[in-house]
């Protein structure tokens, strides 16, 4: 190395000394052999500092005796077509290829950008086949000496053949290789059929069981326990790679089968680049082979049962499903044509998303380019919230599929609500670019923060006060918005709902004397160590609790609602007094609704609101006053001239007190107007008086009570409300 530096100094056109030690390390890990297809190596002979010339004359004629020697030791060897060197090493490049260019000689189709990062061009040359274009990527990456056309597609039809390129018998011997004479012939280590055979089926069986190994005697895939090359020579002696028996278990008898292995793989799979570079301490796969056929068809089940019936309908999957089922096809490695599908996602999405599809990929893009988006609301969507601005500024975070739906999630990035996480339905929303980015960093934390506020929240509504949110990610101070839902259910509803205790972050219930010693209940304590079967039981019928914590904005979460109002009357809200009510004002909506007569009681104010609304066709009136009373609003008159038939004259003469036979005139006129209606939802009648709530209350009751009573009515539902 000093002499080579120092000749270096000499020369007009200098080479940098870490050029030079980069050179010497490589010929160091890599001398040449005489297996690359030299005769015999020798040392350069120098004598008084030049060329030994006599002596590099006298190697040359001794040429002759070496070609005898060669010859004698070839006598033990068969030859295959690929003994020769250029042979081999087309046949080893093109493997390569083929294994780190997925779908290769069709590339030009189906990913041309792609192929013009590999052959590193603007423009793709036409290719009229695909040989053409396997060997215009050999060219570039190898050399053209490797790139004949006639020699490639011989040698892609063996590969097939051999189940390289195809399924086959794993432990099957090589066909349609010959053996050919090449008395002379000092090629490469593998020239022999021998050694041949062992490295190809050592690649064919990388390629078909990537990362398989042994373990407690059976083959099964690698995991937390530390790869070994034992445990693959145990594998492949197993499937039957080997021919001879020995004891597998015999350290001795298994030395050499390993010895081999390693030689494979250091001197020829490695170099020819057919595994990755770097040590493989997990298991041996070759390219993108990281899974066996039985593994690609189980995920292949698993990705048809997402999007072939497009249950979930997302976009950004099914460009990526459609060309994952077509090599399958395309390299037969599906189980059948048409595999039976043993599973499937049920929850569909109601929202057609196919159109969207551009609108996915561009918000994907930005998201891992951390832009900064301006967003609107289509106009007329639908909208929970009355706060929600028609326009906003955000960093996209991450595409979320919940519950019925495609959200996104972001953060705001300017305004009074800077900071505010939230999330939109896609199909709800538009956007544009702004030309701001920010650090990836920022967004992975910005993403844990989102993570953080909807793991605990009841639902997708993350509130809409930034200061709540920023002390909810507080873990002192996060404590303090947290509020303990309590319910009470009946045996019915709670084996539903014990069974599914992963709803809600945090959740305790009622230990069920059905689960008391049961193996189900050891196994749900011992996966959830919160210890959730641990509350008391109550009173039947409502006898077990079940405690939900939640952030204080999770209250006014619809998906919290509809899930509590969706158990009816089997569950019922003890605390906190906020979503009582809340529950209580959905039921009573509900059975309003059903009533096929319903008596209001109000005042004359709210009546007059009514009319002025434009909401008093819904109704017919029963106006309780004395005969020289106030006379209707004008509101209320205008109403009643339009519709005379809709109000009923309650005259009292004594404000204190009324008769039974008006409360029955009422009662008669409430049944002609319900014998004559035609409102499929039932009719609501508004009871007020001139003089005051109080009166139309005592009325209305008497009515209420005479209307139960009626025979003719036994079968309506009737009630009593007040306005």
């Amino acid at each position: 190395m000093e002499k080579c530096k120092q000749r270096n100094q000499q020369r007009d056109r200098q080479v940098p000394d870490e050029v030079i030690d980069k050179m010497n390390a490589n010929l160091q890990e890599n001398p040449p052999e005489s297996n690359e297809g030299l005769l015999k190596i020798y040392p350069v002979p120098v004598k008084d500092n030049n060329f030994d010339l006599d002596e590099i004359c006298t190697i040359l004629t001794g040429f002759k005796r070496l070609l005898a020697n060669i010859a004698n030791l070839n006598k033990n060897k068969v030859f295959h077509p690929y003994s020769r060197l250029l042979d081999f090493e087309r046949l080893m490049h093109l493997i390569s290829v083929i294994i780190n260019y997925p779908g290769i000689g069709n590339l030009a189709e189906t990913e041309p950008e792609n192929l013009k990062e590999i052959l590193e061009v603007e423009e793709l040359p036409q290719f009229s086949t695909s040989i053409e274009e396997i060997c215009a990527v050999i060219t570039k990456k190898y050399h053209a000496i490797y790139a004949h056309p006639k020699a490639i597609e011989k040698d892609l039809y063996w590969l097939e053949k051999n189940g390289i390129l195809a399924r086959g018998d794993i432990a099957a011997n090589l066909i349609e290789i010959e053996s050919i004479d090449y008395p002379y012939l000092i090629s490469h280590r593998y020239n022999d059929l021998e050694k041949f055979q062992r490295l190809i089926k050592t690649i064919r069986f990388i390629i078909h069981h990537p990362f398989l190994c042994e373990e407690n005697g059976k083959p099964s895939v690698t995991t937390e326990t530390g790869f070994r090359q034992t445990s693959i020579v145990k594998a492949m002696y197993n499937y039957g790679l080997f021919s001879g028996k020995i004891d597998i278990e015999n350290e001795y008898q298994r030395s050499p089968l390993e010895n081999n292995f390693r030689e494979d793989i250091c001197h020829c799979i490695k170099p020819y680049q057919l595994l990755p570079n770097f040590a493989m301490k997990k298991g041996y796969f070759a390219g993108t082979g990281i899974l066996s056929q039985y593994e690609l068809n189980k995920l292949y089940q698993s990705l048809r049962s997402h999007s072939v019936e497009k249950y979930f309908k997302d976009p950004l999957a099914a460009e990526i499903y459609d060309i994952f089922e077509q090599r399958l096809v395309n390299s037969k490695l599906l189980e059948e044509e048409a595999p039976y599908s043993t599973r499937l996602i049920g929850t569909k999405s109601i929202v057609d998303v196919e159109r969207y599809q551009q609108q996915f990929e561009q918000l994907e893009e930005a998201i891992k380019k951390g832009e900064f988006l301006k967003f609107s609301h289509v106009q007329g969507t639908a909208n929970w919230s009355d706060q929600q601005p028609q326009t906003f500024t955000a960093y996209p975070l991450q595409i979320v599929f919940h519950n019925i739906a495609w959200y996104l999630g972001y953060e705001i990035g300017e305004g009074d609500k800077k900071g505010l996480f939230a999330f939109a339905r896609i199909d709800r929303i538009r956007f544009q670019q702004v030309n701001t980015q920010r650090d990836i960093n920022e967004q992975k934390k910005a993403l844990d923060k989102l993570h953080k506020l909807y793991n605990a929240s009841a639902g997708i509504y993350l509130g809409n006060d930034v200061a709540k949110q920023r002390q909810y990610l507080d873990s002192q101070q996060g404590k303090k918005l947290n509020v303990t839902v309590i319910l009470y259910a009946t045996e019915l509803a709670f084996k539903f709902i014990c069974e599914g205790n992963q709803r809600f972050q945090k959740i305790e219930m009622s230990s069920p004397d059905w689960l008391k010693g049961t193996s189900y209940e050891r196994k749900a304590l011992a996966t959830r160590d919160r210890g959730i079967f641990k509350l008391d039981q109550n009173i039947p019928p409502y006898q077990y609790t079940i405690k939900v914590t939640v952030p204080e904005w999770s209250l006014m979460d619809i998906d919290l609602i509809r899930w509590i109002s969706g158990w009816g009357k089997e569950v019922k809200v003890i605390e906190p007094q906020s979503l009582v009510d809340r529950i209580y004002s959905i039921g009573e909506g509900i059975t309003n609704i059903y009533q096929d007569i319903e008596l209001i009681c109000c005042d004359l104010e709210k009546v007059n609101d009514l009319v002025k609304n434009k909401e008093g066709s819904n109704y017919r009136f029963i106006s309780i006053k004395t005969p020289n009373g106030n006379a209707e609003p004008q509101s209320v008159q205008s109403e009643l001239n339009m519709n005379p038939g809709h109000i009923h004259p309650f005259i009292i003469n004594d404000i204190t007190q009324f008769n039974e036979e008006d409360i029955k005139k009422t009662v008669a006129f409430i049944k002609k107007k319900k014998k004559a209606s035609k409102i499929v939802d039932g009719l609501r009648f508004l009871i007020y008086s001139h003089s005051g709530i109080n009166l139309a209350s005592e009325v209305a009751i008497a009515i209420y009570r005479e209307l139960k009573q009626d025979t003719e009515l036994t079968n309506l539902r009737i009630s009593l409300n007040y306005l």
